[in-house]
């Protein structure tokens, strides 16, 4: 093995290592923050086929740096979600010193749950605009409208 690859393989490591600790961070700060609370609510509510979309809009979004860190997101939510259904809302108490960052790491973290909670909301919002353009196509069809179009020969005066 070279030097070189043993470099590439204590990089993966290291992401391996770094995107759990963000997993136990996310797990147990979920109930612990509004905005965790509210990122959870947002990402639970996304249908599996939008929670596909945030995954591919991430991975051109984000930089690989970036990706690990969201990757150990959705690991989290994803467990969170598993308690959620399994044990109610208990609440997660990992210990609190299984995970370190330093102050990078913390904001990198913290743009990353930015910028999946604003991906979060555009995948709503243009899915909402599309289900309402369906169902107003589908209404003009089925109905006819009821008033009579202006002429420009119509003499009101």
């Amino acid at each position: 093995m070279s030097l070189e690859h043993k470099e590439v393989q204590s990089d993966l490591n290291f992401g391996d290592t770094f995107k759990q600790e963000v997993f136990h961070c996310i797990a147990y700060i979920t109930h612990k923050c509004p905005l965790m609370q509210k990122l959870f609510c947002q990402w639970a509510l996304l249908t599996s086929r939008q929670q596909i979309l945030l995954n591919y809009i991430a991975f051109y979004a984000l930089d690989q740096k970036e990706m690990v860190v969201f990757a150990g997101i959705i690991k989290g939510l994803q467990f969170w979600d598993a308690l959620q259904d399994t044990e109610g809302a208990c609440g997660y108490h990992q210990n609190p010193l299984e995970f370190s960052f330093n102050r990078e790491q913390e904001k990198q973290i913290f743009n990353v749950i930015l910028d999946i909670s604003k991906m979060i909301s555009t995948i709503s919002a243009k899915m909402k605009v599309c289900s309402q353009l369906l169902e107003f196509k589908a209404c003009s069809r089925q109905q006819k409208f009821d008033f009579e179009p202006i002429s420009p020969d119509r003499g009101d005066n």
